[in-house]
């Protein structure tokens, strides 16, 4: 995997997530994860510990630009490490079940980043939950939050296909090789 070019595109995943969600948010709290759809890309093509020092650094990314903010709260809270960790289990998820996957498929990216949306948001939850048990300024209600968090994923799942389609071909870019070898063809 080339570094420079994930780190150009996360930035550029991370902005287009961060200013996009407005526009494309389903209800109040839902919005597709364009930063977690290229992690499940690169942990589908990337070599295994490339994929998981890709996952920490965009869960890293995410952790630190999603502040949490209690109701009764006056400030917010940076927590850091409950995206990263999620992100690197879903990555570990992916690259585990990258075997049984035909790859190239359209629909396997959208397979993929649905499992690795719905581990991740999962890690997350379940984190906050543990932290609110004893600091107040993160303290929220757990299921609304995975319901919405759940709902985002199926949305993130669904906004994987056009981008799978955009990013399938720039696998050389990103070091890719997206041929199968002999073996593949019957020979």
């Amino acid at each position: 995997m080339i570094w420079p070019v994930f780190i150009a595109a996360l930035w550029l995943a991370v902005g287009l997530e961060l200013g996009l969600r407005d526009s494309i948010q389903f209800g109040p709290n839902s919005a597709p994860s364009l930063t977690l759809i290229l992690v499940t890309y690169v942990a589908l093509w990337a070599p295994r510990l490339h994929a998981l020092y890709a996952a920490l650094i965009a869960g890293v990314c995410l952790d630190l630009l999603g502040a949490q903010v209690a109701p009764e709260a006056t400030a917010s809270a940076t927590t850091l490490g409950p995206t990263a960790l999620g992100a690197a289990l879903g990555a570990f998820t992916v690259l585990t079940a990258r075997a049984m996957v035909e790859r190239a498929n359209v629909l396997a990216l959208p397979a993929m980043a649905l499992a690795l949306c719905v581990l991740t948001n999962l890690v997350v939850v379940f984190c906050y939950a543990i932290k609110g048990l004893y600091d107040p300024a993160v303290a929220f209600n757990a299921m609304p939050e995975l319901f919405d968090r759940l709902v985002s994923s199926l949305y993130t799942a669904v906004a994987a296909v056009p981008v799978g389609l955009v990013m399938t071909p720039l696998a050389r870019l990103f070091g890719f090789s997206t041929s199968t070898g002999r073996r593949s063809r019957g020979w």
